[in-house]
């Protein structure tokens, strides 16, 4: 059976997010979580935040609607769907339990994980259980879904995350928060058709981390047939003036770049949109 990847939400959609919805055998959301930065220049969300938030919510819900597995890669909450009333009145508990019900769930066990992160897990289980998936491999039909052991978010090694890769007529590997500095073997050894993976956070980075990064997301490209890179990368105005060897190449794309639509990047623009507004901030 043919597959096909749709991303959802990702930061250069105006969220925060790395949802993806993969049809084959079987139809798989990955990462089914939205948020928001609550701050960002002093600021809160702008309305064209919320809107695009709420939008978002909408669009993984339906694809919810259709999927068998749902796979979450880390405990943040733009990863899942918590079981909550909160996140800008975004979610409640009866939309969470619609979304995960009669599906097969695979999520970060609660090895490694840190006070928050534990506590959004065991917060989950309260209402639902999942499969601890560090290492697991298994396949439906001609689909093989494949999981890594736990790798750091980026450089945050007491925030542990999960990969997944997926392959039937294609092999997709979704990367989660490495941000091009965790997981760069595991990657490599993969040789995935299409990565998807974070950016590193270059706004907090130095110039020798940033460099490094960059050498390991082109080492990336040379053996992967394309890369969408977005998340922490794309809440920098400017960045691509910090990796720019990597976005001269062709195979590496933003997710909205990638369904062929423009950027969109809300966070990064938020004194900018509440200027818009109010000139005097």
């Amino acid at each position: 059976m043919s597959m096909k990847i749709t991303p959802l939400a990702f930061d250069s959609m105006g969220v925060r997010s790395m949802s993806c919805f993969i049809q084959g055998d079987r139809n798989i959301l990955v990462d089914p979580g939205v948020s928001l930065a609550p701050h960002r220049s002093g600021l809160p969300p702008h309305q064209r935040e919320l809107e695009q938030l709420a939008k978002k919510r909408k669009i993984i819900n339906e694809k919810g609607e259709k999927a068998h597995i749902i796979i979450i890669s880390h405990w943040h909450n733009d990863r899942h769907t918590p079981f909550t009333t909160e996140l800008y009145g975004s979610v409640t508990l009866q939309m969470a339990s619609r979304l995960y019900q009669g599906k097969s769930i695979f999520g970060k066990s609660l090895s490694g994980l840190n006070y928050m992160q534990k506590r959004r897990a065991l917060s989950f289980l309260d209402y639902c259980s999942f499969t601890p998936a560090d290492g697991l491999s298994f396949s439906y039909g001609d689909m093989k879904i494949t999981f890594s052991q736990s790798v750091p978010h980026g450089a945050a090694h007491r925030i542990p995350v999960i990969m997944v890769v997926i392959e039937g007529e294609r092999k997709i590997l979704h990367a989660s928060d490495t941000q091009g500095i965790s997981g760069i073997q595991y990657i490599l050894q993969e040789s995935p058709d299409l990565v998807l993976m974070s950016g590193p956070p270059v706004y907090r980075m130095s110039s020798e981390q940033i460099q490094r990064a960059q050498s390991d997301i082109l080492a990336l490209a040379d053996c992967t047939g394309e890369i969408i890179l977005d998340h922490h990368h794309l809440r920098d105005l400017k960045y691509r003036e910090q990796l720019p060897e990597v976005w001269k190449n062709t195979k590496v794309k933003t997710a909205a770049e990638y369904l062929g639509h423009p950027n969109l990047l809300l966070e990064a623009r938020r004194r900018e949109l509440f200027r818009e507004q109010c000139p005097h901030l």
